[in-house]
């Protein structure tokens, strides 16, 4: 007991030690390099443009919507069954009834699942974080503003 007691302390020791010298190259590193992150507090308007911090909400967007969605779509057993089945009738030999007969009533669902997938999208982006109200505290003075404003 007393070895592996020794063996997992070693380990220990071990791991913080790189841990603690890794984070020792990283931050002389950032001292050396020329594009440092200065962030003035309270001196106005700051001197670079950084990334904003936009939180989207959004499950789709414009070129993933129709990969996303299809595959939501056929990860649910029903529309793979009647998927087969619309395939299966697209040959002549094989179906004693018409060709659409199961192929329109699955895109009539695709269709109709598609416009509630958009709709509860849009609802979602419009219901999105970057709306929240915030409270601003700058020269002494207390204001309230919406984040995206």
């Amino acid at each position: 007991m007393n070895r592996q007691t020794n063996t997992l302390t070693n380990f220990y020791y071990q791991v913080t030690n790189f841990i603690r010298d890794s984070t020792r190259q990283t931050s002389t590193h950032n001292q050396d390099d020329d594009s440092k992150r200065i962030i003035t507090v309270n001196n106005g308007v700051q001197p670079t443009k950084f990334i904003t911090n936009h939180i989207s909400t959004s499950k789709y967007s414009i070129l993933s919507f129709l990969p996303k969605f299809l595959f939501e779509q056929f990860r649910k057993y029903s529309n793979i069954f009647f998927l087969c089945i619309a395939v299966l009738q697209q040959i002549p030999g094989v179906s004693p009834t018409g060709r659409y007969t199961t192929a329109v009533p699955l895109s009539i669902i695709l269709c109709c699942a598609a416009i509630k997938e958009i709709i509860e999208d849009v609802v979602r982006s419009f219901n999105s974080v970057d709306d929240f109200k915030l409270c601003i505290y700058f020269n002494l003075e207390t204001s309230f503003s919406r984040w995206r404003s």
